[in-house]
C-alpha cells in the first residue's frame, strides 16, 4: 500500500511520488543510480509518461552486502 498526504509546505504545483528500486547486494549506489538514470534516458518521449525530473535521495545498503566499507 503506497502511503499518501497532502504537503501544505510545497513551493510549487508538483506531486512527488518516492520509488524504490531493489539491487543485488554487489550493486554499488554509483550503478545503480546510473541504471536508473539509463532506464530514465531510455523512456520514449510520446506524452504517455510524463514528469518533471527524478532525482536519487538515498541508497540503504545491506549488512549482508559485499561492498560494505
Amino acid at each position: 500500500m503506497t502511503y499518501k498526504y497532502v504537503d501544505s509546505n510545497t513551493k510549487k504545483d508538483e506531486n512527488v511520488l518516492s520509488v524504490d528500486f531493489a539491487f543485488s547486494g554487489d550493486t554499488t549506489m554509483e550503478d545503480a543510480v546510473e541504471q536508473i538514470d539509463t532506464l530514465v534516458r531510455n523512456i520514449p518521449n510520446d506524452g504517455d509518461i510524463d514528469f518533471n525530473y527524478h532525482q536519487p535521495r538515498m541508497y540503504s545498503i545491506s549488512h549482508l552486502s559485499s561492498i560494505l566499507d
